[in-house]
């Protein structure tokens, strides 16, 4: 775990803005022909004008980063998610951030997109970390050029302690105190399990602003179930899905989330609501923890 706590201030000096990534908004795109159109670079190194846009604007292209820069590109955004709000990501707004924007100036660093057939999806990889055996996924539904949602979905079971050590911002503990009481929560325990141990999973949903987490972690086999969505004080959360989208899209985030999110309201799983809930954590974080009747659930 230290290790991982070291990495990151060396990252900051090594990137420029503290991390910040460009800000993909489509009105922020430059069409007159005295001006520059630039993808602002991430890491501190020269760059050269590489293509020329129109005769008098230039692109300037930043370097393909190798795989140890790769990830510290990443370890650089996770601290504070480029630095913008859910449901921005990394300075791209669903609703607002055009797609060939996100997608040159990410193929510039070496991550590489694949639409998929027959659809208006783009998947884009490279964003694991070996180091600390986390893979993600980034999945973006574009139309008209125009970036409609976001899908992320990270596995970090391997190695829960450290993906929960970098993914700490998207954490169930800061995302309350930084994003105030949910809409929605929902909890899910499905029939599986291994030993004494089950799976469960715990969705955030925040329809008001556009995004929702899903964490899957395991706990203790009991009756009552006794379950801490929490990365403070509990290390069996072991991945996360996150789905963005314009808080003015009228899709639900359940439909964003293809069946993945499902199950049981707060209500109905633990006999408290949302804002009982939240009123306990704020009060003290340790009541993240809840429990729910085994026989609620297969």
């Amino acid at each position: 775990m230290k290790k991982f706590a070291q990495v990151i201030p060396l990252i900051m000096l090594i990137l420029v803005g503290c991390g910040r990534s460009p800000d993909f908004h489509a009105q922020n795109v430059v069409t007159t022909a005295t001006s520059e159109l630039t993808y602002m670079p991430t890491l501190n190194v020269s760059q050269t004008p590489t293509s020329t846009v129109s005769p008098t604007n230039t692109a300037i292209v930043l370097p393909t980063l190798d795989e140890r820069e790769k990830e510290e590109y990443i370890l650089s955004q996770l601290v504070d998610n480029g630095g913008c709000d859910l449901p921005c990501w990394w300075g791209i707004t669903p609703g607002k951030s055009l797609w060939s924007d996100v997608s040159v100036y990410f193929a510039d660093l070496g991550f590489k997109s694949s639409q998929r057939q027959d659809t208006s999806k783009f998947d884009m990889g490279g964003f694991a970390l070996f180091s600390i055996k986390t893979y993600t996924r980034v999945a973006y539904h574009v139309e008209s050029n125009v970036i409609q949602n976001i899908s992320i979905s990270v596995g970090g079971s391997l190695e829960p302690e450290n993906f929960q050590n970098v993914y700490k911002y998207y954490s169930p503990d800061e995302i309350l105190t930084n994003y105030g009481q949910p809409s929605r929560i929902l909890l899910e325990i499905p029939s599986y399990g291994y030993g004494d141990r089950v799976a469960y999973g715990f969705s955030l949903f925040y329809d008001h602003l556009g995004f929702l987490i899903f964490y899957s972690g395991v706990a203790q086999r009991s009756d009552p179930v006794r379950i801490c969505p929490s990365f403070v004080y509990d290390h069996l959360i072991g991945g996360m899905n996150l789905y963005l989208q314009s808080p003015g899209n009228s899709s639900s985030l359940e439909a964003l989330s293809g069946g993945v999110v499902r199950g049981k309201t707060i209500e109905e799983a633990t006999g408290k609501s949302v804002s009982e809930y939240y009123y306990e954590f704020r009060s003290n974080p340790a009541n993240l923890c809840f429990t729910t009747s085994a026989s609620l659930w297969p």
